[in-house]
């Protein structure tokens, strides 16, 4: 009941942080990044409505692995899309503000800016983890829980496309706000992402055996041609 209650809480907080930015910075975006925009408003508020409507799991989450650790794994990249924000608690005359600038700058490099291949990347990344959802359906979790697990749509093809949609919308971000803390968030968040997959298909496994032949026909995040 713990993990229910910091979920919903925690997807409640990310929308409405998302949503206050979205109308304080709307006039300043151009037509793509409104559209991503959008698009992460209606992931995140799936992802909030699915806590009401998945089914009981076959098998709950327990310990602080099972529980507290996806949700960490979850607030990663809200770090990097809007590091912009962090630095802004670091006003000028700040003791920390150097600090903070140095890791959070973002590099004015030509190459690392907003570009069209970047905003495909996020565009493509946010519209694969949004169909991850709606196939997933009443089996959607964040903790580690074993539910009816889902084999159609892009489940026919990879095991976590959730995962890969939230990488690829990461990395898209990474290139046009590009700063030594945003590097290593991203690949902190591949790691705890990757860590995170193997726990949940222990759980699943345990759980069904029709998992592991699907397992063996499926890649992990790419599919296996």
């Amino acid at each position: 009941m713990r993990g229910r209650v910091a979920g919903v809480l925690l997807f409640i907080s990310f929308l409405a942080f998302h949503l206050s930015f979205l109308v304080r910075e709307w006039r300043t975006l151009d037509a793509a990044a409104r559209v991503n925009g959008l698009l992460i408003s209606l992931t995140i508020l799936l992802f909030l409505s699915s806590y009401f409507l998945r089914t009981e799991p076959v098998r709950s989450a327990k310990g602080l692995w099972e529980t507290g650790y996806p949700l960490f794994c979850a607030v990663l990249p809200l770090l990097i899309y809007h590091d912009g924000e962090i630095v802004r608690c670091f006003g000028p005359g700040h003791p920390y503000r150097e600090s903070v600038l140095s890791l959070f700058g973002i590099s004015a490099h030509p190459f690392l800016r907003w570009n069209v291949f970047s905003m495909a990347l996020v565009l493509a990344g946010n519209s694969i983890t949004l169909l991850g959802i709606l196939y997933l359906k009443r089996s959607f979790s964040i903790m580690v829980e074993a539910r009816t697990p889902v084999f159609d749509g892009p489940y026919r093809y990879v095991r976590h496309p959730l995962y890969l949609g939230e990488a690829l919308a990461v990395s898209g971000v990474l290139l046009f706000r590009f700063s030594a803390a945003n590097v290593l968030l991203f690949f902190l968040f591949l790691f705890c992402q990757a860590v995170r997959a193997r726990f949940e298909e222990k759980k699943l496994l345990s759980v069904f055996p029709e998992y592991g032949e699907y397992r063996r026909r499926t890649g992990a995040f790419f599919p296996k041609w």
